[in-house]
Protein backbone atom coordinates (compact mmCIF):
# COMPACT_ATOMS: atom_id res chain seq x y z
CA UNK A 1 0.00 0.00 0.00
CA UNK A 2 1.06 3.53 -0.98
CA UNK A 3 -0.23 6.62 0.21
CA UNK A 4 1.80 9.73 0.30
CA UNK A 5 0.97 13.73 0.33
CA UNK A 6 3.28 16.20 -1.36
CA UNK A 7 2.70 20.00 -0.18
CA UNK A 8 5.00 22.15 -3.07
CA UNK A 9 5.17 24.49 -5.98
CA UNK A 10 5.39 28.18 -3.73
CA UNK A 11 2.16 29.12 -2.20
CA UNK A 12 0.55 26.43 -3.78
CA UNK A 13 -0.43 23.34 -1.91
CA UNK A 14 -0.20 19.96 -4.20
CA UNK A 15 -2.00 17.07 -3.18
CA UNK A 16 -1.22 13.65 -4.62
CA UNK A 17 -2.43 10.23 -3.16
CA UNK A 18 -1.81 7.28 -4.47
CA UNK A 19 -4.23 4.42 -2.36
CA UNK A 20 -5.07 0.89 -4.15
CA UNK A 21 -8.41 -0.54 -3.83
CA UNK A 22 -7.39 -3.31 -1.76
CA UNK A 23 -5.64 -1.75 1.13
CA UNK A 24 -8.82 0.63 1.78
CA UNK A 25 -9.91 -0.88 4.88
CA UNK A 26 -6.10 -0.53 6.33
CA UNK A 27 -4.68 3.21 4.32
CA UNK A 28 -4.76 5.64 7.50
CA UNK A 29 -5.39 8.75 6.83
CA UNK A 30 -2.21 10.71 5.60
CA UNK A 31 -0.11 13.48 6.98
CA UNK A 32 -1.79 17.09 6.20
CA UNK A 33 1.17 19.25 5.86
CA UNK A 34 0.75 23.37 6.60
CA UNK A 35 0.22 25.26 3.59
CA UNK A 36 1.09 29.08 3.21
CA UNK A 37 -2.30 31.31 2.77
CA UNK A 38 -3.84 29.21 5.23
CA UNK A 39 -5.06 26.13 2.98
CA UNK A 40 -4.83 22.75 4.18
CA UNK A 41 -6.39 19.56 2.14
CA UNK A 42 -6.32 15.88 2.15
CA UNK A 43 -8.03 14.53 -1.59
CA UNK A 44 -8.47 10.86 -2.18
CA UNK A 45 -10.28 8.63 -4.40
CA UNK A 46 -11.66 5.27 -3.33
CA UNK A 47 -13.75 2.04 -4.40
CA UNK A 48 -16.10 0.39 -2.30
CA UNK A 49 -15.06 -3.23 -3.01
CA UNK A 50 -12.31 -4.31 -5.61
CA UNK A 51 -14.55 -7.15 -8.04
CA UNK A 52 -16.96 -6.16 -10.07
CA UNK A 53 -18.83 -8.76 -12.93
CA UNK A 54 -18.47 -7.46 -16.48
CA UNK A 55 -21.26 -4.15 -17.04
CA UNK A 56 -21.80 -3.37 -13.11
CA UNK A 57 -21.35 -0.06 -12.31
CA UNK A 58 -17.98 1.01 -10.69
CA UNK A 59 -18.34 3.82 -8.91
CA UNK A 60 -15.55 5.46 -7.23
CA UNK A 61 -16.02 8.78 -4.08
CA UNK A 62 -13.52 11.52 -4.65
CA UNK A 63 -13.17 12.83 -0.97
CA UNK A 64 -11.58 16.25 -0.01
CA UNK A 65 -11.47 16.97 4.13
CA UNK A 66 -10.48 20.00 5.26
CA UNK A 67 -7.55 20.20 7.67
CA UNK A 68 -7.27 23.90 7.61
CA UNK A 69 -8.28 26.61 10.24
CA UNK A 70 -10.29 28.30 7.23
CA UNK A 71 -13.29 27.38 5.11
CA UNK A 72 -12.45 26.49 1.47
CA UNK A 73 -14.46 27.07 -1.60
CA UNK A 74 -14.31 25.38 -4.80
CA UNK A 75 -16.36 25.36 -8.16
CA UNK A 76 -18.46 22.06 -8.67
CA UNK A 77 -20.76 21.16 -12.26
CA UNK A 78 -20.83 23.22 -14.79
CA UNK A 79 -17.95 20.84 -16.84
CA UNK A 80 -20.74 18.28 -18.39
CA UNK A 81 -22.38 19.78 -21.40
CA UNK A 82 -21.34 17.70 -24.75
CA UNK A 83 -20.02 14.68 -22.70
CA UNK A 84 -22.44 14.21 -20.14
CA UNK A 85 -19.93 12.93 -17.08
CA UNK A 86 -18.47 15.90 -14.96
CA UNK A 87 -14.93 16.77 -17.15
CA UNK A 88 -12.93 18.68 -14.23
CA UNK A 89 -12.31 14.63 -13.83
CA UNK A 90 -9.63 12.45 -15.65
CA UNK A 91 -10.18 8.69 -15.18
CA UNK A 92 -8.63 6.20 -17.77
CA UNK A 93 -7.51 2.22 -17.07
CA UNK A 94 -5.36 -0.08 -18.63
CA UNK A 95 -5.86 -3.90 -18.63
CA UNK A 96 -2.71 -6.12 -17.11
CA UNK A 97 -1.26 -5.85 -20.51
CA UNK A 98 -0.89 -2.26 -19.92
CA UNK A 99 -3.56 -1.75 -23.02
CA UNK A 100 -5.84 1.04 -22.46
CA UNK A 101 -9.69 1.08 -21.73
CA UNK A 102 -11.10 3.14 -24.40
CA UNK A 103 -13.11 6.00 -23.44
CA UNK A 104 -16.66 5.79 -24.81
CA UNK A 105 -16.85 9.93 -25.53
CA UNK A 106 -15.52 11.55 -28.42
CA UNK A 107 -14.57 14.79 -27.66
CA UNK A 108 -17.27 17.40 -28.56
CA UNK A 109 -15.74 20.81 -28.17
CA UNK A 110 -18.56 21.70 -26.04
CA UNK A 111 -18.36 22.78 -22.71
CA UNK A 112 -20.13 24.53 -19.63
CA UNK A 113 -23.47 23.65 -18.15
CA UNK A 114 -25.56 24.39 -14.55
CA UNK A 115 -22.85 25.01 -11.95
CA UNK A 116 -22.51 26.30 -8.64
CA UNK A 117 -19.70 25.88 -5.94
CA UNK A 118 -18.73 23.69 -2.68
CA UNK A 119 -17.92 25.10 0.75
CA UNK A 120 -15.96 23.15 3.00
CA UNK A 121 -15.64 24.13 6.74
CA UNK A 122 -12.60 23.25 9.21
CA UNK A 123 -12.76 19.51 9.97
CA UNK A 124 -15.28 18.86 7.31
CA UNK A 125 -15.26 16.80 3.95
CA UNK A 126 -16.64 16.69 0.59
CA UNK A 127 -18.11 13.88 -1.31
CA UNK A 128 -18.43 13.10 -5.21
CA UNK A 129 -19.84 9.69 -6.57
CA UNK A 130 -18.39 9.21 -9.76
CA UNK A 131 -19.32 6.05 -12.53
CA UNK A 132 -16.08 5.06 -13.82
CA UNK A 133 -17.42 3.24 -16.34
CA UNK A 134 -18.42 6.93 -18.59
CA UNK A 135 -14.70 7.33 -18.76
CA UNK A 136 -13.63 3.88 -19.64
CA UNK A 137 -15.94 1.31 -21.28
CA UNK A 138 -14.90 -2.05 -19.81
CA UNK A 139 -15.74 -4.56 -23.04
CA UNK A 140 -13.81 -8.07 -21.24
CA UNK A 141 -13.53 -9.59 -18.18
CA UNK A 142 -9.87 -9.35 -16.67
CA UNK A 143 -7.64 -7.29 -13.78
CA UNK A 144 -7.11 -3.29 -14.49
CA UNK A 145 -5.47 -0.55 -13.30
CA UNK A 146 -7.76 2.59 -13.10
CA UNK A 147 -6.05 6.29 -12.40
CA UNK A 148 -8.47 8.72 -11.13
CA UNK A 149 -7.70 12.75 -11.50
CA UNK A 150 -8.31 15.29 -10.23
CA UNK A 151 -6.73 19.25 -10.15
CA UNK A 152 -8.99 21.21 -7.03
CA UNK A 153 -8.67 24.95 -7.45
CA UNK A 154 -9.90 25.97 -4.14
CA UNK A 155 -9.50 29.47 -2.06
CA UNK A 156 -10.36 30.33 1.50
CA UNK A 157 -14.23 31.42 1.61
CA UNK A 158 -13.09 35.12 2.64
CA UNK A 159 -11.19 35.57 -0.51
CA UNK A 160 -13.60 34.33 -2.59
CA UNK A 161 -14.89 37.78 -3.91
CA UNK A 162 -17.25 39.36 -6.41
CA UNK A 163 -15.58 37.57 -9.47
CA UNK A 164 -15.43 34.38 -8.29
CA UNK A 165 -17.55 32.75 -11.21
CA UNK A 166 -15.93 34.93 -13.65
CA UNK A 167 -12.20 34.42 -13.15
CA UNK A 168 -10.99 30.96 -14.77
CA UNK A 169 -10.35 28.71 -12.22
CA UNK A 170 -6.77 28.46 -13.23
CA UNK A 171 -6.69 31.74 -11.23
CA UNK A 172 -7.17 30.12 -7.74
CA UNK A 173 -4.44 27.82 -5.87
CA UNK A 174 -4.31 24.46 -7.49
CA UNK A 175 -4.48 21.16 -5.83
CA UNK A 176 -3.76 18.23 -7.76
CA UNK A 177 -5.28 14.83 -6.19
CA UNK A 178 -4.53 11.24 -8.06
CA UNK A 179 -5.31 8.01 -6.89
CA UNK A 180 -4.63 4.53 -8.68
CA UNK A 181 -7.03 2.27 -7.88
CA UNK A 182 -6.88 -1.70 -9.14
CA UNK A 183 -9.90 -3.86 -9.59
CA UNK A 184 -10.92 -7.46 -10.91
CA UNK A 185 -13.82 -7.95 -13.65
CA UNK A 186 -15.27 -11.18 -13.68
CA UNK A 187 -17.41 -12.73 -16.63
CA UNK A 188 -20.73 -13.84 -14.61
CA UNK A 189 -23.37 -13.80 -16.88
CA UNK A 190 -25.57 -14.51 -13.69
CA UNK A 191 -25.22 -11.68 -11.77
CA UNK A 192 -25.11 -9.32 -15.08
CA UNK A 193 -28.48 -11.44 -16.14
CA UNK A 194 -30.04 -10.32 -12.94
CA UNK A 195 -28.42 -6.63 -13.08
CA UNK A 196 -29.48 -6.07 -16.67
CA UNK A 197 -33.03 -7.19 -15.63
CA UNK A 198 -33.79 -5.11 -13.05
CA UNK A 199 -32.47 -2.84 -15.69
CA UNK A 200 -34.71 -3.57 -17.72
CA UNK A 201 -37.67 -3.61 -15.70
CA UNK A 202 -37.40 0.85 -14.94
CA UNK A 203 -38.31 1.04 -18.86
CA UNK A 204 -41.91 -0.31 -18.04
CA UNK A 205 -44.96 2.03 -17.59
CA UNK A 206 -45.27 0.50 -14.26
CA UNK A 207 -41.18 0.65 -13.66
CA UNK A 208 -39.70 3.41 -11.53
CA UNK A 209 -37.19 5.14 -14.68
CA UNK A 210 -34.66 7.27 -12.72
CA UNK A 211 -31.56 9.18 -13.89
CA UNK A 212 -29.10 6.70 -12.04
CA UNK A 213 -30.80 4.09 -14.23
CA UNK A 214 -29.74 6.06 -17.48
CA UNK A 215 -26.67 6.53 -16.64
CA UNK A 216 -26.09 3.10 -16.16
CA UNK A 217 -27.96 1.76 -19.46
CA UNK A 218 -25.74 4.47 -21.13
CA UNK A 219 -22.55 3.10 -19.70
CA UNK A 220 -23.68 -0.46 -20.45
CA UNK A 221 -24.02 0.72 -24.31
CA UNK A 222 -21.03 2.09 -24.78
CA UNK A 223 -19.31 -0.75 -23.41
CA UNK A 224 -21.24 -2.66 -26.32
CA UNK A 225 -22.36 -4.98 -23.86
CA UNK A 226 -24.29 -7.80 -25.34
CA UNK A 227 -26.75 -8.79 -23.04
CA UNK A 228 -28.08 -5.54 -22.50
CA UNK A 229 -28.90 -4.69 -26.00
CA UNK A 230 -32.34 -6.55 -26.35
CA UNK A 231 -33.13 -4.54 -22.93
CA UNK A 232 -32.45 -1.39 -24.93
CA UNK A 233 -34.38 -2.35 -27.79
CA UNK A 234 -37.79 -2.38 -25.30
CA UNK A 235 -36.98 0.64 -24.05
CA UNK A 236 -38.19 2.12 -28.06
CA UNK A 237 -41.74 0.98 -27.10
CA UNK A 238 -41.28 3.04 -23.79
CA UNK A 239 -42.18 6.37 -22.65
CA UNK A 240 -41.34 9.40 -24.87
CA UNK A 241 -38.15 10.40 -22.99
CA UNK A 242 -37.15 6.53 -22.49
CA UNK A 243 -37.60 6.45 -26.10
CA UNK A 244 -35.14 8.85 -27.20
CA UNK A 245 -32.55 7.83 -24.71
CA UNK A 246 -33.10 4.42 -26.15
CA UNK A 247 -31.81 5.51 -29.46
CA UNK A 248 -28.98 7.49 -28.25
CA UNK A 249 -28.31 3.66 -26.00
CA UNK A 250 -28.28 1.34 -29.12
CA UNK A 251 -26.58 3.87 -31.57
CA UNK A 252 -23.41 3.14 -29.16
CA UNK A 253 -23.21 -0.34 -30.91
CA UNK A 254 -22.85 0.55 -34.43
CA UNK A 255 -24.89 0.49 -38.16
CA UNK A 256 -24.77 -3.26 -38.61
CA UNK A 257 -26.53 -4.38 -35.10
CA UNK A 258 -28.32 -0.92 -34.94
CA UNK A 259 -29.91 -0.21 -38.17
CA UNK A 260 -32.47 -2.88 -38.37
CA UNK A 261 -34.09 -2.69 -35.10
CA UNK A 262 -34.20 1.49 -35.78
CA UNK A 263 -35.55 1.14 -39.14
CA UNK A 264 -38.92 -1.36 -37.91
CA UNK A 265 -39.35 1.10 -34.78
CA UNK A 266 -38.70 4.36 -36.19
CA UNK A 267 -42.27 5.36 -37.57
CA UNK A 268 -43.76 4.44 -34.25
CA UNK A 269 -41.48 6.48 -32.43
CA UNK A 270 -42.52 9.96 -30.32
CA UNK A 271 -41.10 12.73 -32.70
CA UNK A 272 -38.42 13.86 -30.76
CA UNK A 273 -36.96 10.03 -30.47
CA UNK A 274 -38.20 9.50 -33.90
CA UNK A 275 -35.98 12.69 -35.37
CA UNK A 276 -32.81 11.39 -33.34
CA UNK A 277 -33.20 7.73 -34.94
CA UNK A 278 -33.56 9.31 -38.45
CA UNK A 279 -30.70 11.51 -37.80
CA UNK A 280 -28.47 8.40 -36.54
CA UNK A 281 -29.64 6.29 -39.91
CA UNK A 282 -28.87 9.59 -42.15
CA UNK A 283 -25.14 9.78 -40.63
CA UNK A 284 -25.08 6.00 -41.28
CA UNK A 285 -26.25 6.09 -44.55
CA UNK A 286 -28.43 3.75 -43.72
CA UNK A 287 -30.43 2.46 -47.08
CA UNK A 288 -34.32 2.78 -47.31
CA UNK A 289 -34.07 5.55 -44.35
CA UNK A 290 -34.80 8.50 -47.46
CA UNK A 291 -38.27 7.78 -47.93
CA UNK A 292 -38.39 7.80 -43.54
CA UNK A 293 -37.52 11.22 -44.30
CA UNK A 294 -39.60 12.66 -46.75
CA UNK A 295 -42.15 11.04 -44.40
CA UNK A 296 -41.36 12.68 -41.83
CA UNK A 297 -41.05 16.63 -43.88
CA UNK A 298 -45.03 16.00 -44.00
CA UNK A 299 -45.58 14.98 -40.22
CA UNK A 300 -48.23 17.03 -38.08
CA UNK A 301 -45.53 17.77 -35.62
CA UNK A 302 -43.91 21.21 -35.88
CA UNK A 303 -40.52 20.40 -34.05
CA UNK A 304 -40.15 16.97 -36.11
CA UNK A 305 -40.58 18.89 -39.28
CA UNK A 306 -38.45 21.78 -38.47
CA UNK A 307 -35.75 18.99 -37.39
CA UNK A 308 -35.62 16.92 -40.71
CA UNK A 309 -35.90 20.16 -42.57
CA UNK A 310 -32.66 21.49 -41.04
CA UNK A 311 -31.10 17.72 -41.36
CA UNK A 312 -31.83 18.19 -44.80
CA UNK A 313 -29.91 21.64 -45.01
CA UNK A 314 -26.89 19.11 -43.74
CA UNK A 315 -27.33 16.37 -46.06
CA UNK A 316 -29.48 16.39 -49.14
CA UNK A 317 -32.56 13.80 -50.27
CA UNK A 318 -33.56 14.34 -53.77
CA UNK A 319 -36.91 12.72 -52.69
CA UNK A 320 -36.80 15.47 -50.28
CA UNK A 321 -37.02 18.32 -52.93
CA UNK A 322 -40.64 18.25 -54.30
CA UNK A 323 -41.67 18.78 -50.59
CA UNK A 324 -39.63 21.37 -49.41
CA UNK A 325 -40.47 23.48 -52.69
CA UNK A 326 -44.03 23.49 -51.31
CA UNK A 327 -43.00 24.38 -47.67
CA UNK A 328 -42.75 28.13 -48.01
CA UNK A 329 -46.17 28.34 -46.32
CA UNK A 330 -45.63 26.03 -43.49
CA UNK A 331 -47.38 27.55 -40.31
CA UNK A 332 -44.35 27.43 -38.24
CA UNK A 333 -41.67 30.02 -38.21
CA UNK A 334 -38.54 27.51 -37.29
CA UNK A 335 -40.00 25.52 -40.41
CA UNK A 336 -39.38 28.71 -42.43
CA UNK A 337 -36.38 29.75 -40.94
CA UNK A 338 -34.42 26.12 -41.79
CA UNK A 339 -36.00 26.50 -44.91
CA UNK A 340 -33.87 28.82 -46.11
CA UNK A 341 -30.82 26.71 -45.53
CA UNK A 342 -32.11 23.59 -46.61
CA UNK A 343 -33.20 25.30 -50.31
CA UNK A 344 -29.96 27.05 -50.26
CA UNK A 345 -27.95 23.91 -50.35
CA UNK A 346 -30.14 21.75 -52.64
CA UNK A 347 -28.98 23.78 -55.69
CA UNK A 348 -32.15 23.38 -57.50
CA UNK A 349 -32.84 26.45 -59.08
CA UNK A 350 -36.70 25.84 -58.75
CA UNK A 351 -35.83 26.82 -54.99
CA UNK A 352 -34.98 30.82 -55.76
CA UNK A 353 -38.98 31.55 -55.70
CA UNK A 354 -39.90 30.26 -52.68
CA UNK A 355 -36.64 31.92 -51.10
CA UNK A 356 -37.44 35.18 -52.33
CA UNK A 357 -40.77 34.71 -50.07
CA UNK A 358 -39.07 33.97 -47.55
CA UNK A 359 -37.05 36.48 -48.07
CA UNK A 360 -40.24 38.85 -47.33
CA UNK A 361 -41.89 36.90 -44.68
CA UNK A 362 -44.46 38.50 -42.46
CA UNK A 363 -43.12 37.11 -39.54
CA UNK A 364 -41.15 39.54 -36.67
CA UNK A 365 -38.91 36.55 -36.75
CA UNK A 366 -35.52 37.98 -38.79
CA UNK A 367 -33.98 34.76 -39.38
CA UNK A 368 -36.79 33.77 -41.81
CA UNK A 369 -35.06 36.71 -43.94
CA UNK A 370 -31.47 35.99 -42.34
CA UNK A 371 -31.29 32.14 -43.07
CA UNK A 372 -33.33 33.09 -47.00
CA UNK A 373 -30.67 35.91 -47.62
CA UNK A 374 -28.19 33.08 -47.24
CA UNK A 375 -30.22 30.61 -49.53
CA UNK A 376 -30.35 33.08 -52.00
CA UNK A 377 -26.46 33.91 -52.06
CA UNK A 378 -26.07 29.92 -52.76
CA UNK A 379 -27.23 30.88 -56.11
CA UNK A 380 -25.22 34.43 -56.39
CA UNK A 381 -28.17 35.88 -55.95
CA UNK A 382 -27.68 39.42 -53.59
CA UNK A 383 -31.33 39.93 -53.09
CA UNK A 384 -30.55 39.69 -49.05
CA UNK A 385 -28.66 42.66 -49.32
CA UNK A 386 -31.17 45.16 -49.17
CA UNK A 387 -33.40 43.31 -46.91
CA UNK A 388 -30.50 42.95 -44.21
CA UNK A 389 -29.91 46.63 -44.64
CA UNK A 390 -33.26 47.36 -43.48
CA UNK A 391 -33.58 44.76 -40.75
CA UNK A 392 -30.14 46.95 -39.53
CA UNK A 393 -31.53 49.72 -39.70
CA UNK A 394 -35.03 48.55 -37.26
CA UNK A 395 -34.74 48.69 -34.07
CA UNK A 396 -36.92 46.06 -32.69
CA UNK A 397 -34.00 43.96 -34.73
CA UNK A 398 -31.07 45.43 -32.57
CA UNK A 399 -30.46 42.30 -30.70
CA UNK A 400 -29.28 40.23 -33.48
CA UNK A 401 -27.58 42.47 -35.39
CA UNK A 402 -24.09 40.58 -35.28
CA UNK A 403 -26.15 38.26 -37.29
CA UNK A 404 -27.64 40.61 -40.02
CA UNK A 405 -23.76 42.47 -40.14
CA UNK A 406 -22.47 38.16 -40.35
CA UNK A 407 -25.26 37.52 -43.70
CA UNK A 408 -23.85 41.28 -45.10
CA UNK A 409 -20.14 40.17 -45.00
CA UNK A 410 -21.07 36.56 -46.26
CA UNK A 411 -22.98 38.09 -49.34
CA UNK A 412 -20.96 40.93 -49.96
CA UNK A 413 -17.56 40.26 -48.99
CA UNK A 414 -16.72 43.56 -47.16
CA UNK A 415 -15.88 43.41 -43.78
CA UNK A 416 -16.58 46.41 -41.34
CA UNK A 417 -15.48 44.71 -38.50
CA UNK A 418 -18.96 44.46 -36.54
CA UNK A 419 -20.03 48.21 -36.69
CA UNK A 420 -23.19 48.92 -37.90
CA UNK A 421 -22.57 52.75 -38.35
CA UNK A 422 -20.16 51.97 -40.70
CA UNK A 423 -22.63 49.33 -42.59
CA UNK A 424 -25.21 51.92 -43.05
CA UNK A 425 -23.02 54.40 -44.05
CA UNK A 426 -21.32 52.13 -46.90
CA UNK A 427 -24.91 51.48 -47.92
CA UNK A 428 -25.78 55.10 -48.28
CA UNK A 429 -22.61 55.60 -49.95
CA UNK A 430 -21.92 52.86 -52.70
CA UNK A 431 -23.90 49.67 -51.70
CA UNK A 432 -27.42 51.03 -52.79
CA UNK A 433 -26.26 51.19 -56.14
CA UNK A 434 -24.57 48.38 -56.27
CA UNK A 435 -27.19 45.92 -54.79
CA UNK A 436 -30.19 47.60 -55.05
CA UNK A 437 -31.38 46.15 -58.08
CA UNK A 438 -33.74 43.75 -59.65
CA UNK A 439 -32.30 40.24 -60.31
Amino acid sequence: MKSFFIFSLCSIALCLSTIRADDQAKAGQPAATPAPGGIQLEGSFSLSKKTYFLGEPIETTFTVVNKGQSALCFRTGGDYKGSGRPDRYSIHAVDEHGQAVPDPVRPSGMGGGLGSSATVNPGDTYTEDLLVNLWCAFSKPGKYTITCKRTLHAIRSDQRGADFYSKPESNFPAFPVETTLEVTIEDNPQEQAAYIDGLASTLSDKGEFTDQAGVQFKSLAQAQIPAAFPAITKGLDGQPRIQLMAVEWLSCYGSGKTSPVLLDHVSKLAPLARESALRILSDWNTPGVEPLIAAALRDPDHELRANIVLLCSEKWYSSCIPILLTMGNDPDSLVRRYLGAALGASGDKEAIPVLVKLLHDSDPDPFIKIWAAEGLGKFKRMDGVPVMIALLRNPKDKDDQENIMATLQELTGKNFNGSRTAWLQWWDKTGKSTYNKPN
